[in-house]
This record gives structure tokens, C-alpha cells and sequence, in this order.
């Protein structure tokens, strides 16, 4: 069986229609969404909008609260009020098993594990989002992924996120060591001219395809895969 997967980090779902709109007619079975954005308490989740929107389940985690006195985002999207940002999955079939794991106490970040049911096959679905780091090596990211690395499935697992680091960073060069890379053309960059977006897979999920999206709904592109389970 062959499954599309979508990984998009939406910029606070500041342009959410153009988001719909670009998922929609991507036509995905999976996605995972980064920077998802609700208010304090839990109303408003974008990545409910979406899935409201698609007729699709969604399971969400959210990893920080942001205050607008020290958010950059919220200063970029004109909010004044706090907000809770986190990541999320997104399927047309059922999602069980919501697990949330955190990768560091320190500037916090977490992957949002939950299983995709696709007749009898159970697939392990991971969205995350590693902290900015703009001097490599960082220490935060280092240990970011070293936590990640220790939750991750040996087959039948798909990772997915923004993880604000290039191919030749250690840290992915760590990550592609126990999954494969679903898009290895470092060219096709995602954000800020570089590749930070990643789909991974298990050995045993096969890649037939991959790329980006076109959309301006968002400072990231999003990223497709097609693979066969």
C-alpha cells in the first residue's frame, strides 16, 4: 500500500485558508504539523481547523507557553495575548496511542508519537520540532536528538518535523544513521534557502517519491513523501 505524508511546520497558522486549501489539495493520508498554535486553555487549535476542514482525526501536544512580551512569533503575527504552541498529527484514518515525549527541559521540545491504523498495519507517527540553533554544534540540539533517538521505532515508524538543522549537521548526520531519508537532495531547500524539514522512515518503508509543496502560507515549505508500507 502506498501512503502520501505531509510535514509542514505552518508558522502559527498565520495564513490557516492558504494551509487548508495547499492540504487539500495535496490530498495526504498523514501530516504532521509543527508550530501549531491555541489558545491558552486549548481553544482555537489551528491543527483542529485543519482536520475539522479535511474531515480528518488529529491528536495535538503542546510543548510551550508563549507570552508576548518575549515571543518573537506572537510580535510577527500581531498577538497580544498568551498562546500555547505545539505539534500535531493529522490522518484520514484513526490515531491511538498519544505519546508525548520530552526531549529537553531547557528551551522545552518534545515529538508527539501517536499510531496510524491503516487496515492491519500499525504504523509509529512522530512530529517534532528541534530548537533554532544558529551556531553548530549546539549543545540543546545535540540533546534534543539524543532523546529522540532513544524513543524511536525500528520499523513501521515515520518521523517527521522542523528540525532547524541541515544534512551535514552532526545531528542529522546522527538521525540518518538509524532511518532513512525520504528526500536526500539537500538542494531543495525549505526555509531561509537551507533543508530543515525532514521525513524519515524505518528501513523497512520504502520511498517512492518525494519533494516539496508550492505555498506561500508559511516562512517553511511544506515537505511530501510517498512511500509504500
Amino acid at each position: 500500500m502506498q501512503l502520501k505524508v505531509v510535514s509542514w511546520n505552518i508558522w502559527g497558522g498565520r495564513k490557516l485558508p492558504e494551509v487548508i486549501q495547499c492540504l487539500s489539495e495535496a490530498n495526504p493520508d498523514i501530516i504532521g504539523l509543527q508550530e501549531v498554535l491555541q489558545d491558552e486553555g486549548g481553544a482555537n487549535n489551528s491543527a483542529k481547523a485543519v482536520a475539522d476542514a479535511l474531515g480528518y482525526t488529529y491528536i495535538y501536544e503542546t510543548t510551550t507557553l508563549l507570552i508576548p512580551s518575549i515571543s518573537h512569533l506572537l510580535e510577527k503575527h500581531g498577538i497580544d495575548k498568551n498562546m500555547e504552541w505545539g505539534n500535531a498529527i493529522l490522518s484520514r484514518y484513526s490515531i491511538s496511542n498519544r505519546n508525548v515525549h520530552v526531549l529537553s527541559g531547557e528551551r522545552k521540545r518534545t515529538a508527539l508519537e501517536g499510531t496510524v491504523t491503516i487496515e492491519d498495519k500499525k504504523l509509529q507517527v512522530f512530529s517534532t520540532h528541534l530548537v533554532y540553533a544558529p551556531t553548530q554544534p549546539s549543545h540543546t540540539q545535540t540533546t534534543q536528538m539524543q532523546n529522540l533517538l532513544k524513543v524511536l521505532p525500528k520499523e513501521n515508524g515515520l518521523v517527521m518535523g522542523d528540525f532547524n538543522a541541515t544534512p551535514d549537521d552532526k545531528i542529522m548526520e546522527d538521525m540518518a544513521k538509524v532511518m532513512v531519508n525520504t528526500e536526500e537532495d539537500s538542494t531543495k531547500h525549505t526555509a531561509d534557502d537551507k533543508k530543515v524539514d525532514y521525513i524519515f522512515s524505518t528501513t523497512d518503508i520504502k520511498t517512492i517519491s518525494s519533494g516539496t509543496l508550492n505555498s506561500q502560507a508559511s516562512d517553511h515549505l511544506p515537505i511530501y513523501a510517498i512511500v509504500e508500507i
